[in-house]
């Protein structure tokens, strides 16, 4: 068991007041959202993209919001200098609906206790808030120093406690988690190590999705963190040679949900992004490090290159594709399965097709949801195309 005391930080009374109001605030929040967009009918793709992008913008505020009240929340227990700064699918605008949130708490003082149980409530917060396991709630590049007594525990170890003066709460982190969520605990917070770590990506040319969009929430230290990157990226190729995944993909009569996950996300939103994130130095049509794939669609040097047409079409299959993968995320999520890597719940395509129906009638099936990630790669594929053939 991990035991973390926040009898010095606050009452399990104020702890539970506070999620209470925000899980209420949050619920209906977002059923106002899905009832104004037609989120949960039962309807086709209708192919209008500017409403479905609101739709996903109005949404991602709603937890940009609640992420900054949790953190807000608990500032006051963190080192005075912080840079706090958010990365992942919200901050790349290729979110969904049940997307994890990532964000990173970065200080120069030596960690104490009082540090980390603070980050621990604001994790937890969060992940009670909008009912995710605690796993959901990242804090990623860090350099992770060698832990090797972290390599002890196993999933009988996965036992977590908040300690308050009136009270104490349990709860678990998900399955095959434990030890990449201890390492997220435990780990250094010294800026000079973010750096470190966030270079190893540039060398070893992995994580290339997440790098290119970063989302400063706070920065009151001397560091000038984009900078910093800008730097890297100039140092280093990260896209160069990188061989992308872009056949089409057709499902087997049986699989795991995992497969699933895989395909739709490593296979798809990841190798779309990481084609955008391959011509910031190919075409040069960036000019700050951090960008949003929302912005991407006005942006005039990508307009000029590929043509209005192309860019237009790219957008189109990207919300079509997003429309898809929260179809079916929502429908697995709301019979307590997790579209994950880490779910090995065996579906045929009749079963799947049949679980889809309940939610969505005969809109929606596995084989349109492929189809959507397999258009979508085609047309990064007919961008790749143009980049070799008129790269100027």
């Amino acid at each position: 068991m991990f035991v973390f005391d926040a009898q010095n930080i606050t009452t399990k009374k104020n702890f539970d007041l506070f999620v209470e109001a925000k899980m209420s605030y949050f619920k209906q929040r977002k059923d106002d959202l899905f009832k104004k967009y037609s989120t949960l009918e039962k309807s086709c793709w209708d192919g209008d993209f500017e409403k479905y992008e609101s739709f996903r913008y109005e949404y991602s505020e709603i937890i940009y919001g609640i992420m900054l009240d949790a953190i807000s929340k608990y500032r006051s227990y963190l080192p005075d200098k912080c840079l706090i700064a958010e990365f992942g699918s919200f901050a790349k605008r290729t979110e969904r609906i049940f997307s994890d949130l990532d964000f990173t708490i970065c200080y120069d003082e030596p960690k104490t206790e009082q540090y980390e149980v603070a980050e621990v409530l604001i994790d937890y917060t969060l992940a009670s808030i909008l009912g995710f396991s605690i796993d959901h709630i990242h804090g990623k590049f860090q350099h992770y120093p060698d832990m090797p007594e972290i390599h002890l525990y196993s999933d009988k170890d996965n036992h977590y406690r908040l300690v308050f003066q009136d009270g104490s709460i349990d709860y678990k982190c998900g399955p095959e988690t434990l030890i990449e969520n201890l390492i997220h605990i435990k780990n250094v917070r010294d800026y000079q190590s973010m750096i470190t770590g966030y270079e190893e990506k540039y060398i070893y040319k992995c994580n290339i999705d997440c790098l290119y969009s970063i989302k400063i929430l706070e920065n009151s230290t001397k560091h000038d963190f984009l900078g910093d990157l800008s730097a890297l990226e100039q140092k280093y190729d990260i896209c160069d040679g990188y061989v992308f995944d872009l056949d089409p993909y057709e499902l087997k009569n049986s699989f795991q949900v995992s497969e699933i996950k895989q395909v739709l996300k490593s296979k798809g939103v990841v190798e779309f992004y990481i084609f955008i994130a391959s011509l910031r130095k190919k075409l040069n049509f960036s000019d700050s490090y951090s960008m949003n794939i929302s912005e991407l669609w006005s942006n005039k040097v990508l307009l000029e290159f590929f043509g209005t047409a192309y860019i237009v079409e790219l957008k189109k299959s990207f919300l079509e594709f997003i429309f898809y993968f929260n179809r079916i995320e929502f429908s697995l999520n709301r019979r307590s399965i997790p579209l994950s890597t880490r779910c090995y719940e065996v579906f045929t395509l009749i079963s799947i097709n049949e679980l889809l129906a309940q939610d969505w009638g005969r809109t929606t099936d596995v084989e349109a949801i492929i189809e959507s990630r397999n258009k979508l790669t085609s047309i990064v594929q007919q961008g790749l195309f143009h980049l070799r053939n008129q790269r100027p």
